[in-house]
């Protein structure tokens, strides 16, 4: 069975108020995995070099 679908599984049996905390803990993932996708292109750039035109 896939992961998706036993993860659906397991949630269902829970209390509104886990199912909430689960919700919120996916959210946190999403979050963090999003910020590290963003660090990692910002550092792509740690060679460029700028120059200022006046």
């Amino acid at each position: 069975m896939p992961v998706e679908q036993l993860v659906m599984q397991k949630l269902r049996t829970l209390p509104l108020e886990q199912q909430e905390e689960v919700l919120h803990f996916v959210e946190f993932l999403t979050h963090k995995q999003s910020g590290k996708a963003a660090r990692q292109s910002v550092e792509g750039f740690g060679s460029l070099e700028l120059l200022l035109v006046r």
